[in-house]
């Protein structure tokens, strides 16, 4: 009975010693901020919430590979195999599918805003694979490549890693064309052209001008977002959503629709759906607007003048225009 005892003692005595040794704050001070990962159950001020550290991953200096000899170099072979989400012997790759907040999400422009980005909406305590490899993308760090090119889409020749997917902007595309660096001809010429990329007059303008040198004799190039229904959702600043908009985002593509009915005798109309949908064909047609109906793009005027300004039709008059 007296060894008993002395038993439990031991174990009670054990027990609040850990109990103690979790309350202690973790110091992670020296590592530099790129390097902390985890834990997961670290509270404000460094305090374990638990008994144990539950890690992320490893807190540990990573293993580099072993340099390998072109001597050594006797075989090697590489494989290329599609990954199909939906089959279930694959969930372990994806699940537990973590994603982003995309009304707060920012891109980002370093290390840190990906490895302590709270807008990352996590639904277990570990991450899964694809998301690992998603923020590694975002980062820079993997390179990702297409199975086949932008002008042959059909023709799956990139297994030797021949097509880089590259972080761009319209205009280092257009950029790009023009100089010969993509591949396709300088000269291409599309039959639709959809620009609903950055939602600022300067930017929408520059893509219509560089639409207009690769549209078709007899092609289209299309605007979205063109009519915003309030002074709100014609904001500059998408990330701000403290107005009566929300989250709701037209930007102020509308200036730029402005801009081409007044230096363009292009045939341009708006139709009425969807917050706005600016079509316009590529052939001559004088119905330019007078520069006098809103000098200083101010949206007030622009909404007392909207229909005339954006030429804004219904849907069954588009079908006719068509």
């Amino acid at each position: 009975m007296k060894n008993l005892k002395g038993i439990v003692l031991v174990i009670l005595f054990f027990q609040f010693g850990l109990t103690i040794v979790s309350a202690q704050p973790v110091n992670n001070q020296q590592k530099p901020a790129d390097d902390v990962r985890g834990p997961l159950n670290v509270l404000p001020g460094g305090v374990i919430d638990g008994v144990v550290l539950k890690e992320e991953l490893p807190i540990r200096s990573k293993i580099e590979y072993e340099h390998v000899r072109l001597a050594d170099y006797v075989w090697s072979k590489r494989v290329f195999s599609r990954i199909d989400a939906k089959e279930k012997m694959n969930f372990e790759l994806f699940l537990p599918y973590d994603d982003f907040n995309q009304a707060d999400y920012k891109f980002p422009s370093k290390r840190v805003d990906v490895e302590a980005d709270k807008n990352w909406l996590r639904h277990q305590e570990r991450l899964s694979l694809w998301t690992i490899i998603y923020k590694h993308i975002l980062l820079g760090d993997i390179t990702v490549y297409n199975v086949a090119s932008a002008s042959t889409p059909y023709i799956e020749d990139g297994y030797q890693l021949k097509y880089p997917i590259v972080k761009n902007n319209s205009d280092d595309f257009f950029n790009k064309l023009n100089k010969g660096e993509l591949d396709l001809p300088k000269d291409y010429k599309w039959d639709i052209i959809f620009i609903d990329g950055l939602h600022l007059a300067d930017q929408c303008f520059r893509d219509f001008e560089n639409a207009l040198n690769h549209c078709s004799e007899n092609g289209f190039i299309v605007f979205h977002d063109a009519s915003p229904p309030t002074i709100y959702h014609a904001r500059e600043d998408y990330y701000d959503h403290s107005s009566l908009a929300s989250s709701a985002w037209n930007g102020t593509v509308w200036k730029s629709i402005q801009k081409i009915r007044t230096d363009f005798d292009l045939d341009l109309i708006t139709v009425d759906s969807d917050w706005g949908v600016t079509v316009i064909k590529n052939k001559i047609n004088y119905s330019v607007i007078s520069k006098n109906i809103n000098p200083f793009y101010d949206y007030n005027t622009f909404n007392k003048y909207r229909k005339q300004i954006l030429n804004l039709i219904s849907v069954d008059e588009f079908k006719h225009w068509l």
